[in-house]
């Protein structure tokens, strides 16, 4: 495990081919993951501080940019409160950067109609909706 970050871990794995029976022929490649694990966020709840799941959201978005080798896999408990929260956060932080503007609720609606229940309780959606104001402020360790 990488030392602590503010509030999270990330742990590094590597996985061979033959440790992986779901890996398709073709794709004996051995793969690097990495595991993000959020520790501060209660299920049904929202992390106390905003600033450290940003900080996460931006960390997981650097190290993708630097070793783009596959999709990101986003889950928690149930797959829908803190997933929800964390994609939805991602998405409008990539669209106030790229529109200079967030719709809050457009998004919850379409990760809605992807997967039911995202963005689960109203304390989530609040915290959604207030968090990527303070984007700009934001000053995260690495």
């Amino acid at each position: 495990m990488q030392p602590l970050h503010t509030g999270f871990l990330v742990a590094s794995i590597s996985l061979l081919a033959a440790t992986c029976p779901f890996l398709q022929a073709g794709c004996a490649l051995p793969r690097a993951v990495e595991q993000f694990h959020y520790l501060l966020w209660p299920d049904h709840g929202v992390p106390r501080n905003a600033s450290q799941l940003l900080c996460l959201v931006e960390v997981v978005n650097k190290r993708v940019l630097e070793a783009p080798a596959g999709p990101v896999l986003v889950h928690c408990s149930a797959g829908i409160g803190r997933t929800g929260t964390f994609i939805a956060l991602d998405f409008l932080l990539k669209m106030g950067k790229a529109e200079g503007k967030v719709d809050v609720f457009h998004c919850v609606q379409q990760l809605r109609e992807q997967r039911v229940g995202m963005v689960q309780t109203k304390s989530q959606h609040r915290h959604v909706a207030r968090t990527p104001t303070i984007q700009p402020r934001l000053k995260c360790q690495e």
